[in-house]
Parts: structure tokens; C-alpha cells; sequence
């Protein structure tokens, strides 16, 4: 899957995982913007991958994610949300998550990707193995 990688979510790690497994990563002018992020990413014609999609989500959107709310039509932001249980996904779990969704997504055009829209990432984690 192609994508553009948001500054704030990319780690060294997590890009050499990312493409490692097979996605095509641009990551978006360092000190860039929300705005300036959000315009690069339309022109590129690519989603954006990050974690800067607020607390509350749509009761309290900011940056990208409001932006995905308010700037229709655009490419797709897929969120990545702190899950209540965990304090973080690790580069592993976002990895394996958009796997799923570029899978999904390859198979059915349309059903896991959300052009205009937020695409919950977390929604494409594996579902966890009883202890």
C-alpha cells in the first residue's frame, strides 16, 4: 500500500518495517504543518497514516483527523488510536494492522480504506488470543 506517513507517528522502526513488508512510504516534510501535511498528501494522491487524530474523535476531532472531517474530498486518513487497554500500539501491531487493511482492501476496493473519511486502524488489528 502506498502511503504517506505522517512526521509525528513515523519512527526510524517503524518505516523499515512498513517497508519490509511490502508498503511504499513517503514521509511528509519534517516540521510540516497539519495543513501543509494534509495539502502534500492530495497532491501525492495518497492516504495518510497517523496516530494525531485526537482524544475523543469525532466529539473532539483535531489535527489530521478533523481535517479528514472537514476537507472532503481527500485520499483517506487511517487513524491510529490509543486502544483504552494499552497505552500505545507497538510497530509490530501497526504493521500487522495494515497489512490486514491493504489485504481487505486489495480483495474488496472500497471496504477497508475510506476515501473522505477516517479509517480506524485499530480495527484491522488481529483479534487476541485467549490467554
Amino acid at each position: 500500500m502506498r502511503l504517506l506517513v505522517d512526521e509525528d507517528t513515523a519512527s526510524h522502526l517503524l518505516i523499515a518495517q512498513l517497508i519490509a513488508a511490502g508498503h511504499e512510504v513517503v514521509q511528509g516534510p519534517a516540521g510540516a504543518s497539519d495543513e501543509d501535511l494534509f495539502a502534500e498528501a492530495q497532491r501525492l494522491a495518497l492516504p495518510i497514516l497517523t496516530a494525531n487524530v485526537g482524544r475523543k474523535g469525532r466529539r473532539d476531532p483535531v489535527g489530521l483527523y478533523r481535517l479528514a472531517l472537514e476537507r472532503v474530498p481527500h485520499h483517506g486518513v487511517i487513524g491510529i488510536f490509543r486502544p483504552a487497554s494499552l497505552r500505545w500500539l507497538s510497530d509490530r501491531q501497526i504493521v500487522e494492522a495494515l497489512n490486514r487493511l491493504a489485504v481487505q482492501d486489495l480483495a474488496q476496493p472500497g471496504t477497508a480504506l475510506r476515501p473522505d473519511g477516517v479509517t480506524r486502524l485499530n480495527d484491522f488489528l488481529p483479534p487476541l488470543s485467549p490467554p
